[in-house]
Parts: structure tokens; sequence; C-alpha cells
């Protein structure tokens, strides 16, 4: 005890002595511990030795590796750039890591035996610029009998350029539990199987629908599942190469590993028939517990996910991972996914860009055999300013990454932004697939505003040598479509349909839809558009104008009325 407070002393001394009035954390965390430094544990700005300390780190695409396999909205989103992902997100196991770090320097020579009572409130996006992180930690408490000491902690985020209004409030808390030893592994949970069948899904099927890369894939086998849970292996991968300054980082709880043990629960998801809803991040977790020391790399795993509970909103899940001698070394319990529900049938938010379509196409509104026209609602949760930025860094080029993160609007006004181009870039690529039989990732083509509205749509680089379509899109009653042809003249409309609406009601939404589709294809005034027939059973119509007259078709998309037309005389 004496010699730990003459160290206390040393670095107290430290602090109240350097220029800055902090602490290095090269010199706090050697000084403290005698050893190798946390590797998330960044400049000390106050240290009560035993009691509290705060410690900044910054976030730094440059160094912080790991991020790049951890990209909110997918991966390998581009042809012409195959190293283009998502947008890096600090896992939530990365802030348990730095919070779990902060309690080992107040109570140095314990190790992490359970981490309570996690609740996450805010993403921690990367920035092309660097950015910061605030941890926090205070001793809670502290059991002079057996040695446990619980220490409280959170992680703030010190600004992104993503939610401003996030600035120095609390993303992460939890209470880090701290003993001498680790406690004696318990009994692994019962593991009875309801209609138990051998999982369909593959390995490589979990990889493509999830945003992880290579570093935090560890899953080696999905073998049975069923009503209660999910049986698989994980191989313990290299740590060399997380930090680039680091190829020996110290860590706490090995926070790779504990993120790639959770990746068990999305096979059981994939094993699920009704894939509404089964997007999932995590929200919050009752208790991770350890039972020894972090397993060694190469070491093969028996790895069970759990269902605790299942709601239209959260499921709640626990994960047992299973040391090679059959002991249980991890275990969560209690940890709540929020449910997004995002558009499905062709879509996968997070699998190949090239294949999915966030939009729906609209076939009952095409006018034409090569047109090609599709349609969003943009789910409300996919508007939210974090995944509506993952949305664009995985369907936008760099200019337009760049432009958008430059918006100073609303969030209504950056939503249609990003949705616009998204539908019309998906409208493009249809079009060009019927012709071409290509595939296209939409990030390969390039939005730039031209004159009335629309969109000059331009391939990236030389993946496209055949001539390109033209597109239009329209927003309205919630709705965005667009419209893809190989003309110049096309157009389209939207005209929002009355609560509740009757025939009447209907008839006139589509005849005005019309008229304006044709308006907005010869960039003329409405007024000068004049219905000459309509289709009732077909939603097909004339429109005259002064002495041409053109085909239009009309369809009803829940609670609107799209039109399109590209202008071929009737």
């Amino acid at each position: 005890m004496n010699q730990f407070l003459d160290v206390q002393r040393e670095v107290m001394e430290a602090y109240f002595t350097s220029p800055s009035g902090t602490l290095r954390s090269e010199d706090s965390a050697s000084r403290l511990n005698g050893e190798q430094p946390y590797c998330l544990l960044g400049s000390i700005e106050h240290l009560e030795p035993g009691r509290e300390i705060v410690f900044r780190r910054v976030m730094d695409l440059a160094e912080d590796l790991y991020v790049d396999d951890h990209t909110l909205g997918g991966r390998g989103v581009s042809r012409v750039d195959p190293t283009q992902n998502g947008l890096p997100v600090l896992p939530m196991t990365f802030s348990l890591e730095a919070m779990a770090e902060a309690a080992l320097v107040l109570a140095p020579g314990k190790v992490v035996t359970s981490i309570r009572n996690v609740r996450l409130y805010r993403w921690l996006p990367f920035d092309a610029e660097t950015t910061t992180l605030e941890v926090r930690a205070s001793v809670s408490s502290v059991d002079p009998e057996t040695g446990i000491v619980e220490v409280k902690a959170n992680v703030r985020d010190l600004g992104n350029s993503f939610l401003r209004d996030a600035t120095n409030k609390q993303s992460c808390e939890a209470i880090v539990v701290l003993a001498d030893r680790y406690p004696d592994p318990p009994p692994a949970l019962p593991f009875e199987l309801t209609n138990e069948v051998p999982c369909k899904s593959t390995v490589e099927d979990l990889r493509r629908n999830m945003f992880h890369g290579p570093l935090f894939q560890m899953i080696r086998s999905l073998d049975r599942t069923g009503d209660e849970g999910i049986e698989g292996t994980l191989e313990v991968q290299p740590r060399d190469v997380w930090l680039r300054s680091n190829p020996d980082p110290r860590t706490a709880i090995d926070p790779v590993l504990v993120d790639a043990a959770m990746h068990i629960l999305g096979g059981w998801h994939l094993e699920q028939p009704d894939w509404s809803g089964r997007i999932l991040l995590p929200i919050g977790v009752a208790n991770l517990e350890f039972f020894g020391p972090i397993p060694e790399v190469g070491e093969l795993l028996l790895l069970r996910g759990h269902n605790e509970e299942e709601t239209t909103r959260q499921a709640r899940h626990g994960v047992e991972l299973f040391a090679p001698d059959g002991r249980l070394w991890f275990r969560m319990s209690g940890a709540a996914y929020w449910r997004f529900y995002l558009p499905f049938g062709d879509v996968n938010f997070f699998g190949p860009k090239d294949q999915y379509y966030l939009s729906h196409r609209l076939p009952a509104a095409e006018v034409s055999a090569a047109s090609r026209c599709y349609g969003l609602e943009p789910p409300l949760d996919l508007q939210q300013p974090v995944l509506r930025a993952s949305g664009v860094c995985v369907t936008m080029t760099p200019r337009e990454i760049a432009e958008h993160a430059a918006l100073t609007g609303t969030d209504a006004e950056k939503s249609d932004w990003f949705f616009g181009r998204l539908v019309s870039k998906d409208a493009i690529r249809g079009a060009l697939f019927e012709r071409y039989g290509k595939a296209v990732f939409p990030a390969d083509l390039e939005a730039e505003p031209g004159e009335h509205g629309r969109y000059i749509c331009r391939p990236r680089g030389e993946i496209i040598t055949e001539p390109m379509p033209t597109v239009v899109h329209a927003i309205a009653g919630g709705m965005v479509a667009a419209l893809a042809a190989f003309t110049d003249d096309l157009g389209i409309a939207i005209v929002p349909l009355p609560k509740n609406p009757t025939p009447s009601d209907e008839r006139i939404a589509r005849e005005q839809a019309a008229s304006l589709a044709v308006a907005n294809a010869l960039r003329i005034a409405p007024e000068r558009c004049t219905i000459r027939t309509f289709d009732e059973k077909t939603g097909a119509a004339t429109v005259a104008i002064a002495d041409r007259t053109v085909r239009v078709q009309t369809a009803r998309e829940k609670n609107v009325v799209v039109a399109t037309t590209v202008c071929e005389a009737k």
C-alpha cells in the first residue's frame, strides 16, 4: 500500500507541475501500473487517484483503423472505389473498453469482472476531421472485505458534424465492476431448442448482411437454431491491426472479440421468415460478465445466442461464449436492441448495394416498357441524422458526400436532398439494368443539379460507356418518385390524395397529375395542358398541348397519385 501511495503522489506531482495542467497518457498509464498503457487511454485532464478520472481520446480515422471495419450502412459500396464504405461509427464495445480502462486506472492491479447497466444514448460517428471523446469515471463503492470496486463511468462526444446538438452530452454510461481475480464460471444456461433445425444461413450470408469488416468477422460456423436461440463457433482473431501506431494493444476486455460474439444474434435473425424490423442496433445491456483472462488468438470457442424477449420495437438477447475447455468465459444478458423498420423485399440496407434498391419499382406508373419508375416513402428511422448520413456514405460519390456535409438547412431539406438523389439513382439503375443487364452501385452514379429542378446523372469513372438515361423526380405527400428513360422529354408528378378519398377525388387527382407530368416534361405551365382521355381501369390518359397529344400513365400509391410520361404521341 505504501508503494501504491508513493506512485499516486508522483502522479499527482507530475499532474500539478505540468505546463498544461494535464497528464500525458504515456506518463499516467506507465506510472499508475508500471505496464504498457491501455490502448484507448488518452490525455488525462483530471485525476484523483482512487477516486475519479477524466481523460480525452482523439478519434482519428488515420489511427483508429478498426473503425473502417465498423461502418454503418454497409461495405464495398463502389466498383470504382472498392474501399468506399459506410459511416464509421465507434462500436459500443469500444465505449465499454474506454470506461473499463478508466476504471482500471482508478483501481490498478484488479480485473474487470462485469460491466452493468449499460445505456447507449447517441451515436459516436467519426468525422473526416478528428473529433474527441471524453471519458469520466468515479469510484462509487469499495468493499474492503471482498476487494470489489464499482466505478460509474460515461463517455461523451465533444463535437461532430452529424449531431451538432450532442456536444458534451453522454453517449454511453455504465458501471464497471472490478475485483482481485475473476470469479469461477457458473454453469451454462439451459439451451433446449424448440423446433430445432440446422442453420440454413451460411457464415458468408451473415457477413454479407452485416456492416462489419474482416476485423470483426470471427464467426466460423452457424450450426443449429430454434425458437430459443442459436449456436455456432467463433475463432479469436489477431489484434495487431486495430491501431496504426500500436501493433500490440493492451485492453481490459478485448472490445473486438466481445462485439464479434454478438454477431451470432444476427445469424438467428437471418433464419427468421419475416425480415421486417430485422435491422437491430444496441441501445443498452443489463450485464456483461467475464470469468477469465482474454482468450488467446486462434482459439476456437463455442458460442450461443439466447432470445430473452421480442416486441414490435425492441428485441432482448443474451450471449454465452465458452473457452476451449468448455468453461464459460463471457456472458451477456439483457442486451436490448432497437428494431429499425426499413423497406424490404428487394432491399437490404446492409447488403450489396449493386443488387439491392432502397426504393421500390412502381410498374403501374411506367408509361412505356423502356421506362423505369421507382418510389419511396422515406422511413422515419432512415431520416435520423446519423442513419441518413450513413445512407449518404454508401449511395453517394465523394463530391456528393462533401456537398451533403456542407448543407446548412433543416433536417427536412437534408432529407429531400438525399432521397431525391437516391430514388433518381435507383430509377437510372433500373433502366440501365433493363437495357444493358448491368448492375450498378448508386455510389458509382453522380447527380448534379440541372435546369428546372432536374438532375444530370453521370457515371463515376469508366464503369458505363453506353448512353445514359435521363431522369426526373418529384417529392410530395411523403413520397419521392423518379422516372428514368432513354429520351429527353420525360416528366413526372405526384399529387397527394385527400383523407378517405372518393372515386371522384382519385380521378381528379389522376387528371391533375397527368397534366403536371406533361408540364414537367415540356417545361411549360400546367394551364397549357388539357386532359383529352382518361381510362379509369388502367390509369392511362392522354393530354393535349396545342396541336399534339401525348400519352401519360397514372397510378395510385397509397395516399398519392404518381403520373409519368415520355411524351409519346397518341
